[in-house]
């Protein structure tokens, strides 16, 4: 007699994927959102081996989520905070020279002031203008520029004659060395 048994085993994978990262939280720049260590991760898993091409990464404002899933259906997952460095202070600056020279009965060109967040992104400020400039008459005429919160910055625009740059009178003086 030939007997024969047979059994059926079911293996059951109910490990989840080992999941790992270099850093617990992320320091970003705070104007450019980059990474100042870059975020690595790896996962291993007891039946596929290196899935670590499978992570998926999930980044929102403060965190990041990463998820793995083997082929059992076993999940993994890490969050990661996100720190952003200091952020920079809101700047008001001059567009273009603090000092400006316009020949006479020349042309004078408002450049004007702006109110940037650190970054460098114009912010939406009112800056009031006064001051004007004679380029009719030579001298150094002052723009002040002002916000609602007090700030102020002053541009001297200086009007010149251009026929009288460059001429200098020469003057001689000579020592006699004699008794």
């Amino acid at each position: 007699r030939n007997l024969q048994i047979e059994r059926v085993v079911n293996v059951i994978d109910d490990v989840k994927p080992e999941l790992t990262t270099n850093l617990d939280i992320v320091e970003k720049d705070y104007c450019s959102k980059k990474e100042k260590v870059k975020l690595t991760y790896k996962a291993n898993d007891n039946y596929d081996g290196d899935i670590s091409n499978k992570i998926e990464r999930i980044e929102k404002e403060d965190e990041i989520l990463l998820r793995v899933f083997d082929t059992s259906g076993n999940e993994s997952s890490k969050i990661v905070a996100i720190k952003y460095a200091k952020k920079p202070d809101p700047v008001f600056k001059l567009v273009g020279s603090s000092t400006t020279y316009v020949s006479l009965n020349g042309k004078y060109s408002e450049q004007g002031a702006g109110y940037y967040d650190g970054c460098g992104n114009k912010l939406n400020e009112k800056i009031t203008t006064s001051g004007s400039v004679d380029t009719t008459k030579e001298g150094t005429y002052k723009i002040t520029y002002a916000m609602s919160n007090g700030k102020k910055l002053t541009r001297n625009v200086v009007v010149y004659n251009p026929k009288t740059i460059g001429k200098c009178k020469i003057i001689y003086l000579t020592f006699d060395d004699g008794p």
